[in-house]
């Protein structure tokens, strides 16, 4: 994907003519600016979401990745819970990539309508008449004030039109890659704010209360309880935007690229199968399911989960979460008892 927004470390080289481009897999986050550092996310570390650059002119022997904890001024904030995190802004930029603030910037989250996402970013793929804020540079007058084009950038399928990607891995900035790493983002962070909240808690419990057990404490029974509920939340796709009426499509690679890490039952079905019509995926169970990141979860809160989907599934659907048909359910159920040990 490819954001031409200000809104990088390495904003002084970025803008609607230099991009930066954004790759990711299931545990890593790359980042890369031609003339630039690359940056490099890591969430499968037991400490949390690390940061590191690497500086690809640097003299051979100097080359490595380093810890770089200047990115935490962004991703260490309210928009991460307070912790380091990951965040996907939509915002409008002008012709230099500098953000017009007084129009206001998004926050993306699953809820967040299709019509407020990916302003600052190239959108390649279709979405039928729901309109999105990407592919468009908002000008600023010589009274002062901004305008852009609301109708401008719609499903473009080639983005040769606006820019030269020869500098970059893909001619895309696909729009399903777009969805489904916003999706990843918002669950790594609650995977990681979960974990977090729970170690400060028992770090607290026993400063306390030395050699106690936390787990059975009210208090931890508390947060327990209301973590593992927002994560099964996270992980059913509740409160997710709908897609546009006519779905979305992008990239055929990419989605062949991203099927081709799945866990797949014996009947061949999987939670990374794509559906792109009315949602991202055919089954309403996050694939993330199987990162490292909630592979490290605490043993408390992984158990409330994994119990609770297994009860979603199979005999007493949760009140407030999404209603899954009984083919829905019964395929789930098979992929993640094929697939997820502990399950």
């Amino acid at each position: 994907m490819l954001v031409f927004s200000k809104t990088s470390e390495q904003n002084n080289l970025i803008s609607p003519n230099n991009q930066r481009a954004v790759y990711f897999s299931e545990n890593y986050y790359v980042g890369y600016v031609p003339g630039g550092l690359i940056e490099l996310v890591a969430a499968d570390d037991p400490s949390g979401v690390m940061f590191y650059t690497f500086d690809p002119r640097a003299p051979e022997k100097q080359k490595a990745f380093k810890r770089n904890n200047t990115c935490l001024r962004c991703h260490a904030s309210g928009n991460t819970r307070d912790i380091p995190g990951l965040l996907v802004r939509s915002v409008h930029a002008d012709q230099d990539g500098q953000l017009a603030l007084a129009w206001g910037t998004h926050l993306t989250v699953p809820s967040s309508p299709i019509q407020e996402r990916w302003g600052g970013w190239y959108v390649s793929g279709t979405h039928g008449d729901l309109p999105h804020m990407g592919n468009k540079i908002t000008k600023k007058l010589e009274d002062g004030e901004y305008r852009y084009n609301a109708s401008h950038g719609q499903n473009v399928e080639d983005l040769s039109d606006y820019i030269n990607t020869s500098a970059y891995l893909a001619n895309t900035s696909d729009i399903v890659a777009l969805m489904v790493m916003e999706h990843q983002i918002h669950m790594h962070n609650a995977f990681y704010a979960a974990r977090v909240q729970y170690q400060r808690s028992e770090f607290l419990h026993q400063a306390l209360h030395p050699g106690s057990d936390s787990e059975h404490s009210t208090q931890m029974q508390k947060l327990i309880t209301r973590r593992s509920d927002e994560i099964l939340a996270g992980l059913l796709f509740s409160d997710h935007a709908a897609l546009p009426v006519d779905g979305v499509d992008g990239s055929a690679a990419f989605q062949k690229d991203f099927l081709a890490a799945a866990k797949s039952s014996k009947e061949g079905w999987s939670l990374r199968d794509f559906r792109l019509q009315k949602r991202l995926f055919k089954y309403r169970c996050s694939y993330t399911i199987h990162s490292k990141a909630f592979s490290l979860f605490p043993a408390p809160i992984k158990r409330r989960v994994l119990v609770n989907l297994r009860r979603h599934l199979t005999s007493a659907p949760i009140p407030g979460e999404p209603a899954l048909s009984a083919r829905e359910r019964t395929r789930i159920h098979a992929i993640l008892t094929e697939t997820l040990k502990g399950y």
